[in-house]
């Protein structure tokens, strides 16, 4: 993950994490956009619908673009929902970061604070 990050500018890294509480700000991988709910599992015509005009404006539509999902560790499956939703939507250079902001924090690597993006 890191190694694509330092490499390849063009990958668009999407945190999906949902929290109960919703916080105004969370710690996350830099360059982060921070997408809470994106990974639910039932999604419906219109949240599809939203899911992909957001990662079209993220990738400016270039569908073969590198996306990698994240959440929280590797026991949360936001991540993973949300990349099938964008494999769905016709990505096609999907992405799932297992680890998480957990397994980024742990490496050593920096974690910048990032709001919320609504969609």
């Amino acid at each position: 993950m890191k190694r694509l990050i330092d490499t390849n500018r063009q990958a668009v890294i999407v945190d999906v994490l949902t929290t109960r509480n919703p916080s105004p700000s969370r710690a996350t991988i830099p360059g982060a956009v921070w997408l809470p709910k994106a990974g639910d599992g039932d999604f419906f015509a219109a949240e599809k619908e939203r899911f992909a005009a957001v990662l079209r404006k993220l990738t400016a539509g270039e569908t073969g673009r590198p996306l990698v999902f994240l959440c929280l560790n590797s026991e949360c499956w936001l991540s993973y929902n949300a990349s099938l939703h964008a494999i769905e939507a016709g990505y096609t250079n999907v992405l799932w970061y297992r680890g998480g902001s957990d397994a980024w924090a742990a490496a050593g690597y920096d974690m910048r604070g990032m709001q919320a993006t609504s969609w």
